[in-house]
């Protein structure tokens, strides 16, 4: 099964026919890059549903009931999502701006300006992840004995020595990373940008969606690929193109 390289947004509008119509221009020009993973219409159900879908883009429009988008966003704290307001008014432009929204359009939304939009977020988030690695390589590079990176979460940064990463799993444009304490952290990046970050570092690839942490590999059970059992109990399939691959490296530890 491939991996799913769609990105994921959550359209937040109040007014049904207008996140209608959004969600149309959408699936029209721009289905084959973007997933709707929720149309949210009421400001209670925002928190939630980023916290379930973890999108990476969230169409926001600025009037919301009895609330504000600025107020929602305050209230959700740190975030790594990326924001695109909406608006029947342009008078909220600049308070968008102040806090780095990628556009800012005008409804009824024409399928222009939103086509900019998603060229301006993907410029974005091209120059981020370019950005994001480079620091990374440098954590890796200039921290020696214990090394750790930063790992940007839903909740803000947290400093991940590398040692206690037992594994990485892909979840679309998100990896999960389990911890020897048991902790689970969800990040914005690819499992591929964790491979190229930790492939030299005793971490090996045995499938499209796990990266693995060859110190913590406790068993290989034989079989059509294997089955890697780890330190925290985890059982993680082994493909068949990669099994000769992963014993040698094994056998290399």
């Amino acid at each position: 099964m491939a991996e799913n390289t769609k990105t994921k947004c959550i359209i937040v509008e109040d007014e049904p026919l207008s996140a209608a119509r959004l969600a149309k221009l959408l699936e029209l020009a721009h289905a084959d890059e973007f997933e709707i993973a929720e149309v949210v219409l009421t400001a209670d159900r925002v928190s939630e549903s980023i916290q379930f879908h973890l999108p990476e883009l969230v169409f926001l429009d600025v009037k919301l009931n009895d609330t504000d988008a600025f107020s929602l966003l305050k209230e959700l704290g740190t975030f790594s999502f990326q924001v695109v307001f909406t608006s029947g008014h342009r008078e909220y432009a600049p308070n968008a701006f102040r806090i780095d929204a990628v556009d800012y359009l005008l409804k009824p939304i024409d399928a222009r300006e939103l086509a900019q939009a998603i060229e301006k977020f993907r410029r974005r988030r091209h120059n981020q992840r370019d950005h994001y690695e480079a620091g990374l390589l440098e954590q890796l590079t200039v921290v020696s004995g214990d090394k750790k990176i930063p790992i940007h979460t839903f909740t803000g940064i947290e400093m991940v020595p590398v040692r206690e990463i037992v594994h990485c799993a892909a979840d679309a444009n998100y990896t999960h990373l389990f911890l020897r304490s048991g902790e689970k952290l969800t990040v914005s990046r690819t499992l591929k940008e964790f491979e190229s970050l930790l492939g030299k570092m005793g971490f090996f690839r045995v499938h499209h969606s796990h990266l693995v942490n060859l110190r913590e590999v406790k068993a290989y059970n034989r079989g059509k690929g294997g089955v890697l059992v780890l330190s925290d109990k985890s059982e993680i399939e082994v493909s068949v193109r990669r099994r000769e691959a992963l014993l040698q490296a094994l056998k290399g530890m």
